[in-house]
């Protein structure tokens, strides 16, 4: 048991110092989420910009994975989530095309495990890009699907942190 004098003299310093704000708290955001590097690509035409952070919780706001582009020649072939063991393939598109707005909506990642439940945590990525160039390099990567109550807002502004939206 904690010596009462003891106690009263901890609260007397965080007192005196203020509310405790973590120095570093991209290390402390769901296992470090935001430590991730984003990875950016430049097609043809416009920069493709992939997020390295997502919150999949329905609030309208970063819900969805998906790289981003104005570029609307922009095709990506073989898009393939698996989670960070790469032992569990969960989410694939054999195409998304950039020019077809439904094609984008249904080549999103909403989160879901292909039994229904949300996934949390690091994840990785895999795709082949297509566009006027004859290159179709394939992109790797890592990203986290993050689950907060306030749309990710709050991580929204902390350094490492890349949201598309």
């Amino acid at each position: 048991m904690l010596n009462p004098l003891l106690f009263f003299l901890l609260l007397g310093i965080q007192a005196m110092l203020g509310p405790y704000e973590p120095k570093n708290w991209d290390t402390l955001a769901a296992e470090g989420c935001c430590n991730i590097r984003s990875v950016g690509y430049y097609t043809q035409q416009q920069p493709l910009h992939i997020p390295s952070v997502f919150t999949p919780n329905g609030d309208g706001f970063n819900d969805r994975f998906i790289p981003r582009s104005d570029d609307k020649t922009l095709l990506i072939r073989d898009f393939m989530i698996a989670s960070a063991q790469g032992d569990t393939l969960l989410f694939y598109r054999e195409r998304i095309d950039y020019a077809d707005p439904r094609s984008l909506r249904t080549g999103a990642w909403n989160g879901l495990r292909p039994d229904g439940s949300l996934y949390q945590g690091r994840f990785t990525y895999r795709m082949t890009i297509g566009d006027q160039s004859a290159a179709n390099p394939q992109l790797t990567g890592e990203a986290c699907a993050l689950r907060c109550r306030s749309g990710g807002r709050v991580v929204q502004s902390k350094t490492g942190c890349f949201y598309a939206d």
